[in-house]
């Protein structure tokens, strides 16, 4: 029996001896099932399982809800050049935060921040920050010192597969 290219890779793979091909059919064909059920179960469990994007995704969003805070409003730096200027008194004060998700989408997510405050028989909404999540963002704001951002643009495989996190008030 002559063999073509294929089946003579086959044994050439499995080290299967040509003159014993026949003798060793039904192992040949026991190691290929083998191979094959091993094939099928890799891919269904690549198949299935969640991705890292689904994971961060699903980690950002875990953010919302509804959160108890206490604020502590202390100066820590002084922009006054007046020598009569006096710091403000520390203050704690608490509060009730609602994060909402308000972007849902495949390379972007925003998470907005709300704070109820003030007197508890009178209380108030104040709209107090966003979150800005970008997948695989390119184009950033990076704080060097002083008060003072850089604009940068970094190379998309520099950010591959890695979100950055903007505020806004």
């Amino acid at each position: 029996m002559i063999l073509n290219k294929a089946q003579i890779y086959i044994l050439f793979l499995f080290r299967i001896n040509k003159n014993n091909y026949f003798c060793s059919n039904k192992k040949f064909v026991l190691i290929m099932k083998k191979v094959l059920i091993l094939g099928v179960l890799l891919i269904s469990i690549a198949a299935t399982a969640p991705s890292k994007r689904n994971d961060d995704a699903y980690a950002i969003k875990q953010m919302c809800g509804c959160f108890e805070v206490t604020f502590n409003f202390a100066e820590t730096f002084n922009y006054s050049q007046d020598s009569l200027y006096k710091p403000s008194k520390t203050k704690v004060d608490k509060g009730l935060e609602w994060a909402q998700l308000v972007t849902d989408e495949k390379d972007k997510i925003q998470i907005q921040h709300l704070l109820q405050v003030g007197d508890p028989s009178n209380p108030y909404i104040v709209k107090h920050w966003r979150q800005d999540w970008l997948y695989e963002n390119t184009d950033l704001y990076e704080y060097n010192a002083d008060n003072k951002w850089d604009f940068i643009q970094l190379d998309k495989k520099d950010v591959k597969s890695m979100d950055s996190k903007g505020i806004s008030g």
